[in-house]
């Protein structure tokens, strides 16, 4: 499989809201039989799936330090269980061993070697799938039986990205064809897209070459930025492993926040703080940021309220955690009469 120019999408804020995805610290993985030596093995995959859906890095589990975390996954498992796999055509591995692991022991060991973590908030990503087999170009909904709306949906989970495909309706059909999500038309795509308020779109156009092998064509916009790569020569399953790790690993890059970060402080004042009640949620939701390791009340003033911040990370890392979502506005502080002098400033909604 050959894979030719990811470039690394510098996102800015967009309208729609992030959504907490469940299930980042446990997975499934399919075996054969409750053996313990097959157990243990499982446990040790099972382990390696949640690092990288809490990392949001593909390639974390090349650092050195976590490879030797991986030979001792019991110290992170919090419990297990068996499930009848429901997949009933895969009959060599009849069962699903359901793994949990404890959340404070995958962020410190994640912390600890410097890689980052993504918290629940992802943002939703809008997939336009075009699949071009020999039998004319077609676009691909949620409910399409091509085993690529079940490939993708699959990486999106295991990968804990939001991912939602177009139902193709009347309304969707009358805004975009299979030519704009080919090109691709951006914008065409992107304004047909506004109805499912998603914060990114990936548009993938998949070609069948006759060796029987695949060729991938991603593009991934968010705003007013977007990026465009190729993966050629990959089998099914390939074209699509490798095009989601992309888009995630893009993704996370953005969000998450490092493990090892600047130990800086920042300061910011919250505005439209009226009572009592709007303060513990301001503090809550600062002190829940994933860059944030402590908050501090420092000054109050009417409705201000100046917050220091020990970060995990870095101011960036703070202003983009809150522009996920709509907790917090951001207000210019020379415009702000009498504001408490601050580093960023932000009204409480």
């Amino acid at each position: 499989m050959k894979k030719i120019c990811l470039a690394i999408l510098l996102f800015c804020s967009v309208s729609a809201f992030a959504v907490p995805v469940a299930g980042l610290y446990q997975a499934k993985i399919p075996v054969a039989s409750q053996a313990s030596q097959i157990r243990e093995q499982a446990i040790a995959q099972a382990l390696q799936e949640v690092i990288a859906k809490v990392g949001g890095n593909s390639t974390v589990l090349q650092d050195d330090d976590l490879q030797a975390a991986l030979k001792q996954p019991d110290s992170y498992t919090q419990e297990y269980s068996y499930l009848r796999n429901p997949d009933k055509t895969q009959t060599a591995t009849p069962y699903l061993l359901q793994v949990r692991f404890q959340p404070g022991a995958i962020d410190q060991l994640l912390h600890k070697t410097g890689q980052t973590v993504w918290p629940k908030d992802r943002p939703i990503v809008l997939a336009w799938i075009a699949v071009d087999d020999f039998n004319g170009r077609q676009l691909l909904s949620a409910d399409s039986p091509s085993p690529f709306v079940k490939d993708i949906q699959t990486m999106a989970d295991k990968r804990g990205l939001p991912l939602i495909l177009p139902a193709l309706d009347l309304t969707d059909m009358g805004n975009v064809t299979v030519t704009d999500v080919w090109a691709p038309f951006v914008d065409v795509v992107e304004k047909a897209s506004l109805r499912y308020g998603a914060n990114a779109i990936v548009m993938v156009q998949l070609t069948k070459n006759v060796t029987g092998t695949w060729d991938g064509q991603w593009t991934l916009a968010v705003g007013d930025n977007q990026s465009t790569w190729q993966i050629n020569d990959a089998d099914q399953d390939g074209v699509i492993t490798q095009g989601m790790n992309d888009v995630t690993d893009a993704l996370a890059q953005r969000y998450a926040s490092l493990g090892q970060g600047s130990q800086e402080a920042l300061t910011i004042t919250v505005d439209n703080i009226t009572d009592l009640n709007r303060l513990a949620k301001a503090e809550k939701y600062l002190q829940n940021l994933a860059p944030v390791q402590q908050t501090t009340v420092m000054q109050v003033k009417g409705k201000q309220v100046q917050f220091q911040l020990s970060l995990q990370g870095t101011q960036e890392d703070v202003q983009q955690a809150i522009q996920l979502d709509h907790v917090l506005q951001p207000l210019n502080l020379n415009q702000t009469d009498n504001a408490i002098p601050s580093q960023l400033m932000f009204r409480l909604g």
